[in-house]
């Protein structure tokens, strides 16, 4: 929301007729050569300022608009304007209108608690083009913003984060609001911007607050009391530690962890909702160290269990191996066990069937000389005349 910003110093002021048409009623103010911005609910401002002769103007260091604080018959505070003028420094030029009471309310609110957990805050108004910033003096420094109308939450963020400055929003459960800027994150800001849900609860009890108890309450007039608590996106550390739920915390808690650094707001996705939805939020750092190493100690077990099922499916194959090998030995040794079978079969079967065996071979005499036909062969001369002479 941007400021209108008219009635500076050494601009007129509007008639107080014409700035009555705006309906605005002031509930923060400034006494003069002070920086803090203080409010007509705030008991110790109120002191400060009642009745005590200071000169109170209006919270925009740049303008000169004198007020007064009074108390009507009823016990009701208010501000006054001074010098028959006006100025509009809290009506929003973006849409939105005129802040409301409960916006100045929860502002007044969100600075007494700073204030009692011991950090200094200051209201500021007209500050990067915001109506009302809550500056916390913390480390990192934060800047607190009561959001009931659709913003560019994501460029105003980066530029606050440009100055070294976070940014929280809270957006009140009476308003649902939208993220302008451009992108894949635009639509509802609580699930992607560092936001919680504002709600109110009867204080000692569970019960919402009328509508008519609220406005009473805002407009400090009620004697009801109301707690305040956050939701939404807080995030709980499930009992695995592998994740994280949605859960509750009283304002006061939850912006005391956030001030002193225990409790921030992370962009991963790591809440899961019941539905099975997941989104940014405030987590404990010390959660998310717990449930980093238990992710990592997951990871580790899943590698572990990898790989010994590759070394079991490894050791399966080289058996698998040995006893397909074993197989084929036994169906070798079975084989030849068969064969050998079939030949004694054969062998049996054969020598229980008859037959006549062959004629026994004679072998020649050992001393016997080879037979020789005889030749007609003529006697000696010699023989022949004997043979004559003997006769």
């Amino acid at each position: 929301m941007s400021q209108r910003r008219q009635n500076h110093s050494g601009k007129n002021h509007r008639p107080t007729n014409a700035a009555q048409r705006d309906k605005v009623r002031k509930r923060f103010l400034r006494v003069q050569g002070e920086p803090f911005v203080r409010s007509i609910h705030n008991d110790e401002d109120w002191t400060h300022v009642h009745r005590t002769g200071r000169i109170l103007v209006c919270p925009d260091d740049q303008c000169t608009q004198r007020l007064s604080a009074k108390m009507s018959q009823k016990k009701r505070r208010f501000l006054s304007d001074v010098s028959g003028s006006s100025c509009n420094h809290f009506v929003s030029a973006g849409g939105g209108g005129p802040m409301t009471d409960e916006h100045l309310w929860l502002q007044q609110k969100l600075l007494e608690i700073c204030r009692e957990l011991g950090f200094a805050a200051r209201l500021e108004v007209g500050f990067s083009g915001a109506c009302v910033d809550l500056h916390v003096d913390s480390t990192p420094p934060y800047a607190f913003e009561v959001q009931r109308v659709s913003t560019n939450f994501t460029a105003r963020r980066k530029a606050r984060e440009w100055n070294g400055m976070q940014t929280l929003w809270f957006l009140p459960e009476s308003a649902r609001q939208k993220n302008t800027g451009k992108g894949k994150n635009h639509g509802d800001p609580l699930f992607t911007e560092p936001c919680v849900r504002l709600g109110y609860r009867v204080s000692g009890s569970s019960e919402v607050p009328t509508a008519n108890q609220l406005r009473s309450i805002w407009q400090g007039d009620s004697r009801c009391e109301v707690q305040l608590h956050v939701g939404v996106t807080i995030g709980k550390l499930s009992p695995d530690r592998r994740s994280f739920t949605s859960t509750q915390l009283p304002l006061t808690k939850f912006i005391s962890q956030v001030l002193n650094d225990e409790r921030r707001w992370y962009k991963a996705r790591l809440i899961r909702g019941r539905q099975g939805g997941m989104w940014a939020g405030w987590l404990l750092n010390a959660d998310v160290a717990k449930y980093e190493a238990a992710i990592q100690a997951a990871d580790e077990e899943r590698q572990r269990r990898e790989t010994t099922e590759k070394k079991t499916n490894a050791d399966c194959a080289d058996l698998e191996e040995l006893n397909r090998a074993a197989g084929e030995h036994a169906d070798a040794e079975q084989a030849a066990v068969d064969d050998a079978r079939i030949r004694d079969e054969r062998t049996e079967a054969s020598e229980d069937t008859p037959h006549t065996a062959p004629p026994a071979r004679v072998p020649p005499e050992p001393d016997a000389q080879p037979f020789v036909s005889p030749v007609a062969t003529r006697e000696p001369w010699w023989k022949r005349i004997m043979k004559l002479l003997i006769g």
